[in-house]
This record gives structure tokens, C-alpha cells and sequence, in this order.
């Protein structure tokens, strides 16, 4: 009796190839939703005011014309784009009308230094170049921070002192006075309170007496 050869096993040769093509070949599955991270606030600014003697001190110093912008950047809260856009029509004696971010206009109460600084000044921008062939010219936003950054910094030698903190101050200021952010938020023309918040330095001496006040019997 002759031996029987078994068959060869072709089909369980070709069953992984066949498997791996189809893996390869099959339209992926479906995607599951995916759930959205939270959201991170983004961090809260913090006031930066300089100090009052500071104030005194760069307005005690400084020449013209810069002097006149650390005023009304003090005195009225007014950005370098808002003392750019300043004309010494828009300086009345109770209020002074500033032309804000988008245009968007809004009246102060004017000091009365700011009052007394615009007997002085011709009709006209309030900031205009003082030396060249351009003499006469209205100054941009640009130009009011570069110049007035730099007279503070270098030729004031006050490091870190900028124009903005100016604006800071007088929101810090008025605050001070007032306590009333609603109010503060107007004058600085901010369009939320939470931006003004940010202007806005309590005291130690507020902090004190708000601890002071509270009672545990």
C-alpha cells in the first residue's frame, strides 16, 4: 500500500496576507467627539502706577513739550493716540473732549493745570514737531510714545517709566477719591470694568481698613 501525500496547505498560507490586506484596505472607524479643553483665562494685568512723589518729581523736571504731555497723560488719563489726536479747541475750562480707541470720543473734567497749560497754547494739535522741515506738524501716536518714553527713561533717568504708567496713575488716583470704578471706568473710557480693574491699585491702607472693619462677635 503506497503512502498518501497530504495536500498542501494553500489556504492557511494565504489567510494572514488576505487578513493584513483587508486591515490595511478597510475605511478607518469612526472618530469619537472629542471633548473640548477649558479654557484658560488668560492672566490678569497688574496696576502700575507711579508713585506720587514720583509724578511730582517728572513734572517738577521735565521741559517742554513734554511737560505738556505727562500733564494731560496725568492729569487726564489721556493715551499717546488721545494726546495725538488733542487740539487745543477740544480743552474747554470744566471739560476736555478726548478722541479715544476707534475714534470714540468722551469729555473729562479738565484740571485746572490742563486749563492753565492751554492759555499757552496756540490753536491748533496739542503735540506738534518742534524742530525741522516738519515744524508745525501734528505728531502720531508713535512719535508721543517714542519721544515721551525716552525723555523719561534717559534723559529723566527714570528706568522703567513710561508714558502709559501716567494714565495708570491718574486712574489709581481718581479711584482713590472716588471708589467708584463705574466713575473711573468713564474717565479712562474703557469699555469693560474688568480693563479698569487693571489700572486700578488699592492701597495697604485700604486693605487695613477693610480688615479693620469687620467685626467676629
Amino acid at each position: 500500500m503506497s503512502a498518501v501525500t497530504p495536500p498542501l496547505p494553500t489556504a492557511s498560507l494565504s489567510v494572514e496576507p488576505i487578513r493584513l490586506l483587508a486591515a490595511l484596505t478597510a475605511p478607518p472607524p469612526p472618530m469619537k467627539p472629542v471633548t473640548p479643553l477649558p479654557q484658560v483665562a488668560a492672566p490678569k494685568g497688574r496696576p502700575n502706577p507711579v508713585a506720587t512723589e514720583q509724578k511730582f518729581d517728572i513734572l517738577a523736571r521735565a521741559d517742554r513739550p513734554y511737560r505738556d504731555w505727562f500733564l494731560i497723560a496725568a492729569l487726564a488719563g489721556a493715551r499717546c493716540t488721545e494726546i495725538a489726536k488733542l487740539d487745543r479747541e477740544h480743552i474747554g475750562e470744566k471739560r476736555t473732549l478726548l478722541h479715544g480707541k476707534g475714534d470714540k470720543q468722551r469729555l473729562v473734567p479738565t484740571h485746572p493745570v490742563i486749563w492753565e497749560l492751554a492759555q499757552q497754547l496756540p490753536p491748533g494739535p496739542v503735540a506738534v514737531e518742534y524742530r525741522g522741515r516738519h515744524r508745525g506738524e501734528r505728531l502720531t501716536r508713535e512719535q508721543i510714545s517714542h519721544r515721551g518714553n525716552y525723555r523719561l527713561q534717559q534723559t529723566l533717568g527714570l528706568a522703567g517709566v513710561h508714558m502709559h504708567r501716567l494714565r495708570s496713575t491718574y486712574g489709581t488716583e481718581a479711584y482713590a477719591t472716588t471708589r467708584d470704578l463705574l466713575a473711573v471706568q468713564q474717565l479712562l473710557g474703557h469699555a469693560s470694568p474688568a480693563t479698569t480693574q487693571i489700572y486700578v491699585e488699592v492701597g495697604d491702607e485700604a486693605m487695613d481698613r477693610a480688615v479693620e472693619g469687620m467685626r467676629a462677635a
